[in-house]
Protein backbone atom coordinates (compact mmCIF):
# COMPACT_ATOMS: atom_id res chain seq x y z
CA UNK A 1 0.00 0.00 0.00
CA UNK A 2 1.39 3.42 -0.98
CA UNK A 3 1.54 6.16 1.68
CA UNK A 4 -1.41 8.54 1.62
CA UNK A 5 -0.36 12.16 1.68
CA UNK A 6 -3.77 13.10 3.03
CA UNK A 7 -3.36 11.08 6.21
CA UNK A 8 -2.52 13.38 9.08
CA UNK A 9 0.90 12.80 10.61
CA UNK A 10 0.77 11.21 14.07
CA UNK A 11 2.73 13.99 15.72
CA UNK A 12 0.23 16.67 14.68
CA UNK A 13 -2.78 15.08 16.31
CA UNK A 14 -1.43 12.85 19.07
CA UNK A 15 -2.51 14.21 22.44
CA UNK A 16 -5.17 16.45 20.88
CA UNK A 17 -8.04 14.12 19.99
CA UNK A 18 -9.57 10.77 20.82
CA UNK A 19 -11.76 8.67 18.56
CA UNK A 20 -15.17 8.70 20.23
CA UNK A 21 -16.00 5.17 19.07
CA UNK A 22 -12.85 3.17 19.83
CA UNK A 23 -11.55 5.56 22.53
CA UNK A 24 -8.01 5.42 21.19
CA UNK A 25 -5.76 8.40 20.56
CA UNK A 26 -6.61 9.65 17.08
CA UNK A 27 -3.18 9.23 15.52
CA UNK A 28 -4.38 8.25 12.04
CA UNK A 29 -7.00 10.07 10.01
CA UNK A 30 -8.12 9.66 6.44
CA UNK A 31 -8.81 12.49 3.97
CA UNK A 32 -12.39 12.85 5.26
CA UNK A 33 -11.35 12.83 8.91
CA UNK A 34 -12.11 9.12 9.36
CA UNK A 35 -10.50 7.11 12.13
CA UNK A 36 -8.61 4.50 10.14
CA UNK A 37 -8.96 1.98 12.95
CA UNK A 38 -12.75 2.11 12.79
CA UNK A 39 -13.04 2.46 9.00
CA UNK A 40 -16.02 4.80 9.05
CA UNK A 41 -16.73 8.45 9.79
CA UNK A 42 -16.61 9.37 13.48
CA UNK A 43 -17.10 12.35 15.76
CA UNK A 44 -13.96 13.68 17.47
CA UNK A 45 -13.58 15.48 20.74
CA UNK A 46 -10.74 17.23 22.63
CA UNK A 47 -8.62 15.09 24.92
CA UNK A 48 -9.07 17.44 27.84
CA UNK A 49 -12.76 16.53 28.08
CA UNK A 50 -13.05 12.88 27.02
CA UNK A 51 -16.51 11.39 27.09
CA UNK A 52 -17.37 8.05 28.63
CA UNK A 53 -16.69 5.21 26.21
CA UNK A 54 -19.48 4.67 23.70
CA UNK A 55 -18.83 0.94 23.70
CA UNK A 56 -19.22 -1.43 26.62
CA UNK A 57 -15.84 -2.94 25.93
CA UNK A 58 -13.14 -0.31 26.51
CA UNK A 59 -10.71 -1.09 23.75
CA UNK A 60 -7.03 -0.90 24.51
CA UNK A 61 -5.68 2.67 24.53
CA UNK A 62 -2.05 1.85 25.37
CA UNK A 63 -0.11 0.00 22.67
CA UNK A 64 1.88 -3.13 23.48
CA UNK A 65 1.48 -6.86 24.08
CA UNK A 66 -1.70 -8.35 25.51
CA UNK A 67 -2.14 -11.87 26.89
CA UNK A 68 -4.99 -13.94 28.32
CA UNK A 69 -4.05 -17.29 29.91
CA UNK A 70 -2.25 -19.24 27.15
CA UNK A 71 -3.29 -16.82 24.39
CA UNK A 72 -0.94 -14.12 23.11
CA UNK A 73 -2.80 -11.41 21.20
CA UNK A 74 -1.19 -10.37 17.93
CA UNK A 75 0.08 -6.80 17.80
CA UNK A 76 -0.40 -4.81 14.59
CA UNK A 77 1.97 -2.47 12.83
CA UNK A 78 0.47 0.46 14.76
CA UNK A 79 1.48 -1.20 18.05
CA UNK A 80 -2.11 -2.02 19.09
CA UNK A 81 -3.66 -5.50 19.48
CA UNK A 82 -5.25 -6.73 16.26
CA UNK A 83 -9.05 -6.61 16.59
CA UNK A 84 -11.18 -8.80 14.36
CA UNK A 85 -14.42 -7.30 15.58
CA UNK A 86 -16.23 -5.72 18.51
CA UNK A 87 -19.77 -5.67 19.79
CA UNK A 88 -21.78 -4.55 22.76
CA UNK A 89 -20.36 -7.24 25.02
CA UNK A 90 -16.95 -8.30 23.74
CA UNK A 91 -13.94 -7.64 21.54
CA UNK A 92 -12.51 -10.39 19.35
CA UNK A 93 -8.73 -10.42 18.88
CA UNK A 94 -6.43 -12.40 16.61
CA UNK A 95 -4.23 -14.40 18.97
CA UNK A 96 -1.71 -17.22 19.11
CA UNK A 97 -2.70 -20.27 21.14
CA UNK A 98 0.54 -21.40 22.81
CA UNK A 99 -0.96 -24.81 23.61
CA UNK A 100 -2.39 -25.71 20.21
CA UNK A 101 0.34 -23.73 18.41
CA UNK A 102 -2.04 -22.04 15.99
CA UNK A 103 -3.74 -18.70 15.34
CA UNK A 104 -7.23 -18.34 16.81
CA UNK A 105 -9.96 -15.75 17.20
CA UNK A 106 -10.05 -14.88 20.91
CA UNK A 107 -13.29 -13.36 22.22
CA UNK A 108 -12.78 -11.29 25.36
CA UNK A 109 -16.01 -10.54 27.20
CA UNK A 110 -16.56 -7.21 28.91
CA UNK A 111 -15.96 -7.81 32.64
CA UNK A 112 -18.89 -5.49 33.39
CA UNK A 113 -21.29 -8.06 32.02
CA UNK A 114 -19.30 -11.30 32.21
CA UNK A 115 -20.11 -11.69 35.87
CA UNK A 116 -21.66 -9.15 38.23
CA UNK A 117 -21.42 -11.65 41.08
CA UNK A 118 -19.02 -14.56 41.03
CA UNK A 119 -19.89 -18.15 41.77
CA UNK A 120 -22.16 -20.90 40.53
CA UNK A 121 -25.91 -21.29 40.45
CA UNK A 122 -28.21 -24.14 39.49
CA UNK A 123 -31.89 -24.19 38.60
CA UNK A 124 -34.36 -24.56 35.74
CA UNK A 125 -33.46 -22.39 32.75
CA UNK A 126 -36.37 -20.00 32.17
CA UNK A 127 -36.84 -16.82 30.18
CA UNK A 128 -36.14 -16.18 26.52
CA UNK A 129 -36.54 -13.07 24.41
CA UNK A 130 -36.60 -10.16 26.86
CA UNK A 131 -39.29 -8.22 24.98
CA UNK A 132 -41.67 -11.20 25.08
CA UNK A 133 -40.84 -11.96 28.73
CA UNK A 134 -41.61 -8.39 29.76
CA UNK A 135 -44.78 -8.34 27.63
CA UNK A 136 -46.06 -11.47 29.36
CA UNK A 137 -45.61 -10.02 32.83
CA UNK A 138 -48.86 -10.16 34.80
CA UNK A 139 -50.54 -12.73 32.58
CA UNK A 140 -51.94 -15.97 33.96
CA UNK A 141 -49.30 -18.16 32.38
CA UNK A 142 -46.24 -16.11 33.38
CA UNK A 143 -43.99 -18.62 35.18
CA UNK A 144 -42.49 -18.17 38.61
CA UNK A 145 -38.77 -17.48 38.29
CA UNK A 146 -37.98 -18.30 41.91
CA UNK A 147 -34.94 -20.59 42.06
CA UNK A 148 -34.47 -20.37 38.28
CA UNK A 149 -31.60 -19.34 36.04
CA UNK A 150 -33.12 -16.39 34.20
CA UNK A 151 -31.99 -16.36 30.56
CA UNK A 152 -32.63 -13.42 28.27
CA UNK A 153 -31.56 -12.03 24.92
CA UNK A 154 -33.02 -9.62 22.39
CA UNK A 155 -32.60 -8.07 18.97
CA UNK A 156 -33.17 -4.63 17.52
CA UNK A 157 -33.63 -2.96 20.91
CA UNK A 158 -31.86 0.23 21.98
CA UNK A 159 -29.98 0.30 25.31
CA UNK A 160 -32.75 2.29 27.00
CA UNK A 161 -35.18 -0.53 26.16
CA UNK A 162 -33.06 -3.02 28.11
CA UNK A 163 -33.08 -0.59 31.03
CA UNK A 164 -36.85 -0.16 30.83
CA UNK A 165 -37.70 -3.86 30.50
CA UNK A 166 -35.41 -5.02 33.29
CA UNK A 167 -36.61 -2.19 35.54
CA UNK A 168 -40.19 -3.35 34.98
CA UNK A 169 -39.27 -6.95 35.87
CA UNK A 170 -37.41 -5.81 38.97
CA UNK A 171 -40.15 -3.48 40.20
CA UNK A 172 -42.84 -6.12 39.68
CA UNK A 173 -40.92 -8.61 41.82
CA UNK A 174 -40.64 -11.10 38.95
CA UNK A 175 -36.91 -11.51 39.55
CA UNK A 176 -37.20 -11.98 43.32
CA UNK A 177 -35.58 -15.23 44.40
CA UNK A 178 -33.89 -16.11 41.11
CA UNK A 179 -30.78 -18.28 41.45
CA UNK A 180 -28.75 -16.62 38.70
CA UNK A 181 -28.80 -14.86 35.35
CA UNK A 182 -27.58 -16.08 31.95
CA UNK A 183 -27.30 -13.42 29.25
CA UNK A 184 -27.40 -14.14 25.53
CA UNK A 185 -26.83 -11.86 22.57
CA UNK A 186 -27.76 -8.19 22.28
CA UNK A 187 -28.15 -8.16 18.51
CA UNK A 188 -28.43 -4.77 16.78
CA UNK A 189 -28.45 -2.95 20.12
CA UNK A 190 -27.55 0.43 18.67
CA UNK A 191 -27.35 3.53 20.81
CA UNK A 192 -26.21 7.11 20.34
CA UNK A 193 -22.57 8.05 20.86
CA UNK A 194 -21.83 8.95 24.46
CA UNK A 195 -24.84 7.05 25.82
CA UNK A 196 -24.80 3.78 27.69
CA UNK A 197 -24.56 0.59 25.68
CA UNK A 198 -26.96 -2.31 26.21
CA UNK A 199 -24.28 -4.12 28.24
CA UNK A 200 -23.81 -1.14 30.53
CA UNK A 201 -27.57 -0.71 31.02
CA UNK A 202 -28.02 -4.40 31.80
CA UNK A 203 -25.08 -4.44 34.19
CA UNK A 204 -26.51 -1.46 36.07
CA UNK A 205 -29.93 -3.11 36.41
CA UNK A 206 -28.60 -6.47 37.58
CA UNK A 207 -25.81 -5.44 39.94
CA UNK A 208 -28.03 -5.30 43.03
CA UNK A 209 -29.53 -8.76 42.59
CA UNK A 210 -26.60 -10.40 44.39
CA UNK A 211 -26.71 -13.56 42.26
CA UNK A 212 -24.20 -15.00 39.77
CA UNK A 213 -24.52 -13.34 36.35
CA UNK A 214 -22.97 -14.94 33.28
CA UNK A 215 -22.89 -12.99 30.01
CA UNK A 216 -21.49 -13.37 26.52
CA UNK A 217 -23.43 -16.53 25.68
CA UNK A 218 -24.03 -17.26 21.99
CA UNK A 219 -27.77 -17.57 22.45
CA UNK A 220 -30.30 -15.33 20.74
CA UNK A 221 -30.79 -13.76 17.32
CA UNK A 222 -27.17 -13.14 16.31
CA UNK A 223 -25.07 -15.02 13.81
CA UNK A 224 -24.09 -18.53 14.93
CA UNK A 225 -26.59 -18.64 17.77
CA UNK A 226 -27.06 -21.85 19.73
CA UNK A 227 -30.34 -23.45 20.81
CA UNK A 228 -30.95 -24.35 24.46
CA UNK A 229 -33.95 -26.14 26.04
CA UNK A 230 -35.96 -23.87 28.32
CA UNK A 231 -37.11 -25.64 31.45
CA UNK A 232 -34.07 -27.93 31.59
CA UNK A 233 -31.91 -27.92 34.69
CA UNK A 234 -28.93 -25.63 34.18
CA UNK A 235 -25.78 -24.57 36.00
CA UNK A 236 -23.82 -21.38 35.40
CA UNK A 237 -20.23 -20.96 36.53
CA UNK A 238 -18.99 -17.39 36.23
CA UNK A 239 -15.36 -18.33 36.96
CA UNK A 240 -15.26 -20.92 34.17
CA UNK A 241 -17.56 -18.87 31.96
CA UNK A 242 -19.82 -21.84 31.27
CA UNK A 243 -23.52 -22.67 31.05
CA UNK A 244 -24.14 -26.41 31.49
CA UNK A 245 -27.53 -27.95 30.71
CA UNK A 246 -29.07 -31.33 31.35
CA UNK A 247 -30.88 -32.90 28.35
CA UNK A 248 -34.20 -31.28 27.55
CA UNK A 249 -35.78 -34.67 26.82
CA UNK A 250 -35.10 -38.11 28.22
Amino acid sequence: MMPDDNITDESTVAGEFFCQTCQRPLTRRGPGGECLRCLFRLVFQPEEAPAKPATAMRRRVIPGPLSYAHFDVEVGTDGFPVELGAGAMAVTYRAWDTVLQCTVALKVIDPQIAGNASGTATGPLLGGNLTLVETGLGTGDFPSLEGAIFLFEDTGEAPYSYDRMLTQLLRSGALDGIAGVAIGQFDLANGAAGEWTAAQAVSDRLEDLGVPVLGGLRIGHGQGQLTVPLGARATIDTSAGTLTLEPGVS
